[in-house]
């Protein structure tokens, strides 16, 4: 008779072993009602603003030649402010179709210095700002020109239980939880949706955002939209621990099982 009972406990410890995931935490925004169409109200974007230690692409250039003559008797114009810098400032230009294409550091006092232009104070502005007050100064020197300003580093981390963790350098600085998610190849299904944290660098501190992506509330949410170095963290659940723990647990229930058979064996030989 006690014999008989362990097999019968082997197999309960593989199904302790066998736990699963609630499914309601699995899917997103499980508050939607299915099969119909529903129109949600989406947090307006804000554009990011300009930071220290940010790194800046700019482009400066003109219609009538003027930009290639001004930059060719600057030297100053093949390299960077910071000198770790340099080799991304190789571009030559050969005429005006050819802008050159240099990344700057913005430096602890929120400024970068452009050859010819000197220092412009762009910390706090956004790209588009940043633009205007570039064009402001360099009109001064040439004729009619054309600015652009995009980030060279707008970089998220994201941690936890994604299936390709890591950090992603994206050319968009329009960019949301879920795009950032599908970088990093989705939540997996150990993960936490309805306790996604959005840690966001605030100079001297940060913040935490708390989503819940169970809910379309999320998409409401002040830190839908990601800033630079935003990172995100999806926390596991208890079925990861579970899993984790599953191997060791099914190799006790496996030994267990032998065991139980030799003991059988054994009783009947004798």
């Amino acid at each position: 008779m006690k014999l008989s009972l362990v097999p019968s406990i082997a197999m309960c410890v593989m199904a302790m072993a066998c736990s699963t995931t609630k499914y309601s935490t699995v899917p997103y925004f499980t508050d939607l009602p299915e099969k119909s169409t529903v129109d949600i109200k989406r947090v307006a974007f804000q554009a990011p603003v300009i930071q220290t230690d940010d790194l800046l692409n700019i482009v400066i250039q003109t219609a009538d030649g003027t930009t290639a003559t001004v930059l060719a008797a600057t030297p100053a114009v093949l390299s960077v402010s910071n000198p770790a810098l340099q080799s991304a400032a190789s571009a030559q230009i050969n005429n005006s179709m050819q802008p050159s294409v240099t990344s700057y550091l913005v430096n602890q006092y929120g400024d970068i210095e452009l050859p010819m232009l000197g220092k412009i104070h762009v910390a706090g502005l956004t790209t588009v700002a940043a633009k205007d007050s570039i064009r402001g100064r360099a009109s001064v020197h040439l004729n009619d020109p054309t600015v652009t300003v995009r980030f060279a580093n707008f970089k998220i981390n994201i941690m936890g239980e994604v299936s390709r963790p890591g950090t992603y350098v994206v050319p968009n600085e329009k960019i949301s939880v879920l795009d950032a998610l599908a970088l990093a190849g989705d939540i997996t299904v150990f993960g936490k949706k309805e306790n996604v944290k959005i840690i966001r660098n605030l100079g001297d501190s940060s913040r935490v955002f708390i989503l819940n992506l169970n809910e379309t509330s999320s998409l409401q949410s002040a830190s839908f939209y990601l800033k630079q170095n935003d990172v995100i963290y999806v926390e596991p659940g208890k079925t990861k621990l579970a899993n984790l723990d599953g191997t060791k647990t099914r190799n006790f229930a496996i030994a267990a099982s032998v065991l139980s058979v030799i003991i059988v064996l054994a009783t009947r030989i004798n």
